[in-house]
């Protein structure tokens, strides 16, 4: 109670000092870039709707304090502004309880601290003639602290967002304002507390957060409850590598000509997710909005508003911003459960550090293609190399985040949300073979290529139908164990993806975050690094929903490395088209490592240690590198030889299970022999029975058919029923229309009268008022009509001094005045009854009667009693 005691003194201490009074002003003569407000507020159009609803509703209160706004003013301006409407300090100054505030004529737009919103909304309400707002102007010597108390004062503006808040505590921090920056912190919760100190605790973060303070139109719609999973992710460098992108991204496209402050929210809002130079729908869109200033509506110098056109324009990826961030990491956050799982449950370093760490730097560069295809080609660096094979491993659980762990992608509008499968051993373990073959051999990575998928999907598929305590051991688990080690997968060739597209592409609201079902099964398929790398397709209508995958990735990891690996394929072939094996990823050793010599000119390719052959011409290798391949291989073979003989036992004991089922059958078939003649001995009574049922089956037919035909004689009559029911139901449609119109009526005809009612009021009031003033003019003439007769009766009586001639001297001017005196009365009283006159409510039909008003004849009685005051005087 005492805080809010002392908030109010302080707002009360600075209009004492600094108010110079309320006023009415034009609404265009107001701006909202005051020097003396910290970080001025976007105009949230969602907010002005929300303002003009309520005007529609309930009126534009404008005269009401709560709706006041503040505005600075200086000395000079005042002067010349009061001098101009013919006011002075004292009457804008003083009290107006009835709302009746002076207009005042001002030649520049003041500077009003907050109420953009408002006036915005009013601006559209009200009518073109009716444009002013009342504003409480301020002294232009208010300080920076008092202007920001009346800002943050202002009970009706609308909620800070998370944003927004953050702007405020990164800015006060920044000013070490300790006081000010605990304000802020207040307004958050505990948990977004716990969470935003968390991450103000990773300078990184900090530091490329900070940056982008200076573009406001960004912050709006952050939600500050959503760092849990920020801060969670393990991706540090990729996350930060995005915010320098946004802040790079924005930087370029104002230049050096406009101020990061132009960035504002509805310009954010506008540009996000176009991408202009390829898409014509967005190239026209752009166009469209800044013609008609939707966008960067504080610029209005036509040449830099060219310049800010022309780069945007040239734009070739989605726009960001910090909007699509979040949601894009919560696309990233499966795929960032994935990468864990490679590095163990020990993780202290981001999944970039710890992969790194862990990397062993192949001979070859293995790059993977579509449908299980790979190839192998010579390294540039090992930080190349490295790098590139962290990308593929990424794109891998871009591919299969559905199948792998208990995240779905987003449901397609009116269909049914995708049910969350069940993770698939055969991906766990290609992640595993892959990590190994691209050099991250971790633990967890050899441990996952270790496992066989075949048998944990034999036996998860038994455990699911069967029981969940059967054994790897089980005769089922072994035989669809076998079924799967032999069973061959079907590949269909996989088209190149496009990235636009002349028809309608992907919509706007698509553009970010998770990815849907439909395009996430459309473009599994072609997200592999040779796709991902190439440059977009020609300039079309729209962009597909490939085109935003591959620029979400590039968000994360950048485009570098796209140049050197283009470059790599135009030197070992044409793009994408370089010579691979077909055989599948399963089927190959755990490392695929080349091995040999490079050949001479002219000689067939070296051979792999399995016997396949290579798909490129390698050079000369090291004896090291050769050996530790060699023993690799043969690593591979004792393998193969062990689930070989593995397979051999499981081979005899299916061989002697089906012995005992042979011998089984020989039992039965004995058993059944000897039920033969028993069988035959009652095939006659069995004949029988089935006569007598039928003959009863045929009865029962009878009955039902009779039955049937009663129901359907039902339902001809109900169905007669039911259409007389629906003529009833339009006629009770059409009488109940006919009553909501007439009641429509009735409470016009009732607000009319209520209208009346209320004129009639305010005039009875009057009335009652001059009555009372009658009255007392009444007791007025009385008291002078006392002092005439006591007067006379002086007069009458004869002085002894002047004898009978002189009283009849001043008798005959008395007489004169009495009777001057009653005609003026009686011409005062008819003008009194004529001002005095109520109107009066009349039907159509009736004819004023003035005459039927009592109090009107009471008025008039009591008038024509009494004299006139000035007469009186007079005489």
């Amino acid at each position: 109670m005492a805080n809010i005691c002392s908030k109010d003194q302080e707002i009360n201490a600075i209009e004492t000092q600094y108010y110079r009074g309320t006023v009415r002003i034009a609404i265009s003569q107001t701006r909202f870039d005051h020097s003396r407000v910290d970080a001025q507020r976007t105009v949230s159009e969602k907010n002005v709707s929300r303002l003009l609803q309520i005007f529609k509703l309930e009126g534009c209160l404008r005269l009401d304090a709560e709706n006041h706004v503040c505005a600075i003013i200086d000395e000079k301006s005042l002067t010349r502004a009061l001098s101009d409407s013919h006011l002075t300090l004292e009457t804008i100054l003083q009290r107006h309880d009835d709302g009746s505030f002076p207009f005042l004529n001002i030649h520049e737009p003041i500077e009003c601290l907050y109420g953009q919103h408002r006036i915005q909304a009013g601006k559209k309400f009200l009518d073109d003639n009716d444009q002013w707002w009342t504003v409480k102007l301020f002294d232009s010597g208010l300080k920076r602290k008092a202007a920001r108390k009346l800002v943050e004062e202002d009970k009706n503006s609308q909620p800070f967002s998370d944003g927004e808040i953050f702007q405020k505590i990164r800015y006060y921090h920044h000013r070490q304002d300790e006081q000010a920056e605990k304000k802020w912190w207040a307004r958050l919760t505990e948990s977004k507390r716990k969470d935003l100190r968390q991450l103000l605790r990773n300078p990184r973060f900090v530091e490329a957060l900070d940056k982008l303070l200076a573009f406001p139109g960004l912050w709006p719609p952050i939600r500050l409850g959503a760092l849990h999973r920020f801060l969670t992710l393990g991706c540090d460098e990729e996350i930060n590598f995005c915010l320098t992108d946004i802040f790079t991204f924005w930087s370029e496209i104002v230049g050096p000509d406009v101020p990061k402050s132009a960035v504002d929210y509805q310009t954010v809002l506008g540009l996000e997710t176009l991408v202009p130079a390829i898409s014509t729908n967005d190239h026209q869109r752009v166009q469209t909005m800044f013609s008609s200033r939707g966008l960067f509506c504080t610029i209005l110098d036509e040449t830099v508003r060219s310049s800010l056109l022309r780069r945007l324009l040239t734009v070739k990826r989605l726009i960001p911003s910090l909007r699509t961030f979040f949601n894009n990491l919560i696309y990233l956050e499966p795929c960032c459960v994935i990468m864990k799982r490679l590095i163990g449950p020990k993780q202290k370093r981001s999944i970039r550090e710890s992969l790194a760490a862990s990397y062993q730097r192949p001979s070859r560069l293995f790059i993977e293609h579509e449908k299980n295809r790979r190839h192998w080609q010579s390294g540039v660096s090992p930080d190349f190399d490295r790098r590139l094979a962290y990308r593929q491993l990424w794109l891998y659980a871009f591919r299969h985040f559905p199948e792998m762990v208990p995240y779905a992608p987003k449901k397609e509008p009116g269909e049914d949300r995708p049910q969350v499968k069940e993770p698939n051993p055969v991906l766990w373990h290609g992640l595993g073979r892959l990590a190994v073959r691209l050099g991250f051999r971790t633990q967890s990575a050899l441990e996952l290529q270790s496992r066989d998928p075949d048998e944990q999907s034999a036996l998860q598929l038994v455990r699911d139908k069967k029981s969940a305590l059967t054994s790897a051991n089980d005769p089922l688990v072994r035989s669809i164990y076998r079924l799967l080690k032999t069973a061959q997968v079907e590949t269909k060739p996989v088209e190149a993806p496009l990235y636009t597209c002349s028809g309608a592409g992907e919509p706007y609201e698509r553009r970010f975050g998770r990815t849907h079902v439909r395009s996430h099964y459309e473009d599994r398929d072609t997200m592999y690094i040779s796709h991902v790398y190439r440059e977009g397709g020609p300039v079309r209508n729209d962009i597909t929903s490939f085109f935003v995958k591959q620029d979400i990735f590039h968000s994360f990891w950048g485009k570098e490395e796209a140049s050197v690996y283009l470059k790599l394929q135009q030197e070992d072939g044409q793009p994408g088209d370089a010579p691979m094996d077909d055989a599948p990823m399963d089927d190959a050793p755990m490392d695929d490592a080349p091995t040999g010599d490079a050949p001479t000119s002219g000689s067939t390719p070296p051979t792999r240690v399995d016997g396949l052959p290579n798909c490129q011409i390698f050079e000369h290798e090291d004896i090291v590198n050769r050996n530790r391949v060699l023993e690799e291989a043969l690593e591979a073979s004792i393998n193969r030889r062990l689930v070989l003989e593995r397979s051999l036992l499981d081979t005899n004991e299916e061989s002697e299970r089906l012995r005992q089922q042979n011998r089984e059958l020989t039992d039965r078939n004995r058993v059944l022999e000897g039920s033969e003649q028993l069988r035959q001995k009652n095939s006659e009574e069995t004949d029988q029975k089935y006569v007598q049922s039928l003959s009863k089956a045929n009865e029962e037919y009878k009955q039902l058919s009779q039955t049937n035909a009663e129901v359907i004689e039902q339902n001809h009559v109900l169905k007669k029923s039911l259409s007389k029911a629906t003529e009833d139901y339009k006629q009770l449609s059409q009488t109940n229309a006919e009553v909501i119109e007439q009641n429509h009526v009735l409470n016009k005809s009732l607000s009319e009268a209520n209208e009346d009612y209320k004129q009639l009021s305010q005039t009875n009031a009057k009335v009652v008022e001059k009555y009372r003033d009658l009255k007392q003019l009444r007791h007025r003439y009385k008291d002078a009509e006392r002092w005439l007769s006591g007067g006379t009766e002086k007069m009458k009586q004869p002085s002894q001094e002047n004898g009978d001639g002189r009283n009849r001297v001043l008798e005959q001017p008395l007489s004169v005045a009495k009777e001057k005196a009653k005609q003026r009365t009686l011409t005062q009283q008819s003008k009194a009854q004529e001002s005095l006159e109520p109107p009066r409510v009349r039907g159509p039909t009736e004819t004023p009667n003035h005459t039927n008003h009592s109090y009107a004849c009471g008025v008039g009685d009591e008038i024509g009693r009494q004299p006139s005051t000035s007469s009186l005087q007079k005489g």
